[in-house]
């Protein structure tokens, strides 16, 4: 085993819908406009998914200010990450959480 943990970013129904694409030898086309800093946020040790806590939808990263923020594009909840700054993992407790997608440059 390498460590590595795999993060489902797509559901159920699309995975299917792309791999019977796949088997036919067709062509697929995904089309998704991007909110926020990073749309998921998962954990880098265990694969968990940061989600809103009012109805299960995978929390966006926003940036207001200076400061990082969790935002439910459902139900609209805003969060800010525990003690003002950093996150841990609700299953593992681990702290190596992973926004696929964003890596911050510094100006």
């Amino acid at each position: 085993m390498t460590g590595k943990r795999t993060v489902q970013i797509v559901g159920d129904e699309i995975r299917t819908l792309i791999e019977g694409a796949q088997e036919k030898h067709e062509h697929v086309f995904l089309l998704a406009a991007r909110k926020g800093l990073s749309p998921i946020t998962a954990c880098g040790d265990c694969g968990t998914i940061i989600r809103c806590e009012e109805c299960d939808t995978p929390l966006v990263v926003h940036k207001q200010g200076e400061h990082r923020i969790f935002s439910c594009h459902s139900c609209g909840l805003i969060r800010t990450p525990e003690s003002g700054e950093h996150e841990t993992c609700p299953t593992c407790a681990g702290w190596r959480l992973e926004t696929p997608g964003y890596r911050y440059r510094a100006h």
